[in-house]
């Protein structure tokens, strides 16, 4: 008895063996054909087909500089006696940023006002005894050219004494300014002692090839970026257009200009994208030139249906502008293409798609 109690209990337990073989191995088969079928699906880009501007905008890259900038230079030499900024300062218009010593230049400006005014003094004297009949024409003239003379020497030496103090031509900041510049230095003539810029309102000069160029225009609405300020992307104005192209490079140079949202931030000398809006150019339907397969003579683009399946359609194609391409005939606008890995697509399959911005989006 305890025999057959223990066959039977062995029985059972083969049974349940079996059976647990059996369902691992049903969902093996089904994991098996799962990742099969994953695997017959490709994972594509898709884009959504859109009417637009083959051409909205043009975009290039550039320095910023201040819309006002003025390297300021010294007139003529010396010792620095004042020294009236320092690297970073903002400045008014009129300050004083350096002054050399001037007591030559003031005294002989003094002399040459008071000849002036004894010249003027001696000439409507001459001039009243003329009147009367007691000068001759000859000493009236000699009296004028004196005031002339004396006038211009008084001219010299005022702009002389003026050459020795260097002012702020407008309201800006000190963007340079040389290490050894101190009281007591002495500096030659023709020397750069500051560089001040206007950061109230900025611009950069960017460059453009001939087709792009044709399509810009004085007037015409930018938008600029720089990582120093990433939160504001300023309204900007194209403010000039170059007629001519550079002859070292063959560009066309073009100015934008924008009040500055970003205050202290801004700086000169960094680097900015512009984005200038153009309107012009063919529209209809587009397509990233990413979506396109060649082969042979012909172009084709895989078109997705409402269940995903690829469908390989030859399109008629018109003009390209840098990534997008208008197309004539083949596509309508909303449909999805495929925008990635097309060498694992073919007409009939169906791919596993993932939605990226539209085709005539920038």
């Amino acid at each position: 008895m305890k025999v057959l109690r223990i066959l039977a209990i062995v029985l059972l337990v083969a049974s349940c063996g079996r059976g647990g073989a059996e369902g691992r191995s049903a969902a093996t088969g089904q994991g098996a054909a799962d990742s099969a079928e994953d695997r017959t699906q490709p994972a594509v880009e898709v884009v959504e087909v859109r009417s637009g501007l083959l051409i909205d905008s043009v975009e290039s890259t550039g320095i910023v500089a201040g819309a006002r900038e003025v390297l300021l230079v010294t007139e003529t030499q010396g010792t620095i006696r004042e020294l009236g900024f320092e690297l970073g300062d903002r400045v008014a218009a009129g300050q004083v940023m350096l002054r050399f010593d001037d007591e030559v230049e003031r005294y002989t400006m003094q002399q040459a006002r008071q000849e002036l005014e004894t010249a003027r003094l001696d000439s409507a004297a001459i001039g009243r005894l003329f009147e009367r009949g007691s000068a001759s024409r000859l000493d009236l003239s000699r009296a004028r050219a004196a005031v002339e003379g004396a006038g211009s020497r008084y001219e010299s030496a005022r702009r002389q004494f003026e050459a020795r103090t260097v002012q702020a031509p407008f309201d800006g900041v000190v963007a340079s300014r040389p290490p050894e510049l101190e009281v007591g230095t002495y500096v030659g003539a023709s020397s750069s002692v500051a560089r001040v810029v206007d950061l109230d309102r900025l611009r950069v000069d960017v460059f453009f090839g001939e087709r792009e160029i044709a399509l810009v225009s004085p007037g015409n609405q930018a938008v600029v970026s720089t990582r120093a300020c990433p939160e504001h992307e300023p309204e900007a104005v194209v403010s000039a257009v170059a007629v001519g192209a550079d002859p070292a490079t063959g560009s066309y140079s073009v100015r934008v200009t924008w009040e500055n949202p970003c205050g202290d931030e801004a700086r000169v000398g960094m680097a900015a994208s512009v984005r200038i809006q153009v309107e012009t150019g063919a529209a209809g339907i587009l397509v990233p030139v990413s979506a396109l397969l060649r082969q042979q003579d012909a172009t084709y683009a895989y078109v997705l249906d409402e269940n995903n399946r690829a469908e390989r359609r030859e399109l008629q194609l018109g003009d390209q502008f840098v990534d997008r391409v208008l197309v004539l005939d083949g596509l309508s606008e909303g449909e999805r293409v495929v925008n990635s890995g097309l060498t694992r697509v073919r007409d009939g399959l169906v791919v596993r798609p993932s939605m990226v911005s539209s085709a005539a989006g920038r």
